[in-house]
């Protein structure tokens, strides 16, 4: 799944096909198989030299019946 998403390949809704999602609460698509899911709007996006780092404000969390994943 990583690699799909990761890949230059596949773009916009071609990134989903063969996977269950979901629309969350903001209308952004989320992957049936997370054990988390956090939807953000973006608050600032502060540019620095070939990159930009981007500042949300969360607004929606949806956590999955299953917990069993590897966190730190």
């Amino acid at each position: 799944m990583a690699e799909r998403f990761s890949n230059g390949r596949f773009k916009g809704k071609e990134r989903f096909d063969g996977f269950s999602w979901t629309r969350g609460a903001s209308g952004v698509p989320l992957l049936g198989e997370a054990l988390a899911a956090l939807e953000c709007e973006v608050d600032e996006i502060i540019e620095r030299y070939s990159h930009g780092i981007v500042v949300g404000r969360l607004v929606n969390v949806g956590l999955s019946q299953r917990l069993s994943g590897l966190a730190y």
